[in-house]
């Protein structure tokens, strides 16, 4: 029947579309998980409503870090983000900052970390980023893509992200098309080659 059939279709897919399930919490330390990607892919949305899940649902202690000091007005939206939710904010400009902004929230249980959208081939910034991302050290780093993006497009910003050593896939905007196969794609494609700890 088309019922069983659906439930076929659903089940084949959670096998093929393996998950990391929902953020580990450390017993020393905070988890940090940083959000990379390109310009517009959702990061800043993506990082704010899991910031407010976690304090407000879960009742965690969250800190959020941004680097994104290049958009415009890209600091007071996060500050005033942070405001309402009642978490803790830290602006870092340089990779030196980092420490400090770290030892600011050692007793907190979760550290998002929010990045300035780099192009895949913007050579200048992607080196930026990776050294960005070597003197944070963080527990999970989060590709974030837009559902709506191409295939090639999508294998091209994994191929040349890889260098930053991400360590989950992160889509968004999937309720803005009806089309997802260059998801399932992208992931089947890559699983072997660049998600193997997943």
């Amino acid at each position: 029947t088309g019922f069983k059939l659906i439930h076929f279709y659903i089940d084949y897919v959670n096998n093929k579309i393996p998950v990391s399930g929902p953020l580990k919490l450390k017993k020393n330390g905070p988890l940090i998980v940083a959000f990379v990607g390109p310009t517009g892919s959702g990061k800043t949305t993506t990082l704010a409503k899991l910031a407010a899940h976690c304090a407000i649902y879960k009742n965690k202690s969250v800190s959020i870090i941004t680097a994104d000091t290049y958009r415009i007005a890209a600091i007071e939206q996060i500050k005033t983000f942070a405001e309402i939710v009642k978490v803790k904010l830290q602006v870092i400009f340089s990779p030196d900052e980092i420490p400090n902004a770290l030892k600011e929230c050692i007793d907190d249980d979760i550290v998002l970390v929010d990045t300035a959208g780099r192009s895949q081939r913007n050579t200048e910034h992607m080196e930026e980023l990776r050294i960005l991302m070597n003197s944070l050290q963080p527990d999970e780093i989060h590709l974030v893509l837009g559902a709506t993006t191409k295939y090639s497009d999508l294998k091209d910003i994994i191929e040349r992200y890889k260098n930053i050593e991400i360590n989950r896939l992160l889509f968004t905007k999937l309720d803005e098309t009806i089309r997802i196969g260059n998801v399932f794609n992208i992931v089947q494609a890559g699983k072997d080659r660049y998600l193997a700890e997943f």
